[in-house]
């Protein structure tokens, strides 16, 4: 029984020992790059502002070169585009599946965020890829795009609106 407790003894002064000696590391550090200590749902607030911030500052080239990259992935390997006017009977779409068409259009497709809350959806355009397709809704000031994760929407380029409104008539 005495041997029993001295080991016990001793086992629960070498964990008390190692436990002491190792130091603990925050998970969360509350103090940001900023120097401002913040919650981390506050923190994320202070980050996205921060982005945002950031890109209003960048120059209309700097925006572009960033989302250009962005929307190359998006409609990467489209093989049709299908576009329907606002209003119009399904009999009435246009359909492209001209590759050299197709790259004309998706080339002016340079997608920076916009803060737009209301679209007029004057156009139901559809890229159809390889592996399915990309939804839109497009304007002459934005381009909504849908999948399964939601919407977002982005401003439309003027050269590609041009050419939509070219294509229709």
């Amino acid at each position: 029984m005495k041997t029993t407790n001295k080991t016990l003894i001793a086992a629960l002064a070498g964990i008390a020992l190692f436990s002491l000696s190792s130091p603990v590391q925050a998970q969360y550090n509350a103090v940001g790059d900023d120097g401002l200590a913040a919650s981390p749902k506050i923190r994320q607030m202070l980050t996205e502002n921060k982005s945002r911030t950031e890109a209003e500052s960048l120059k209309p080239g700097d925006a572009i070169a960033i989302a250009a990259d962005q929307s190359k992935d998006i409609f990467l390997d489209v093989r049709q585009i299908v576009f329907l006017k606002k209003g119009e009977p399904q009999k009435n779409q246009i359909v492209i599946n001209d590759p050299g068409k197709i790259k004309q259009l998706v080339d002016l497709l340079h997608l920076v965020k916009s803060e737009r809350l209301v679209c007029d959806m004057a156009w139901q355009v559809t890229f159809i890829k390889k592996a399915g397709s990309v939804e839109t809704f497009v304007c002459e000031g934005c381009i909504e795009i849908r999948d399964k994760n939601g919407s977002e929407r982005f401003q439309t380029p003027p050269e590609f609106y041009k050419l939509v409104q070219n294509i229709a008539e």
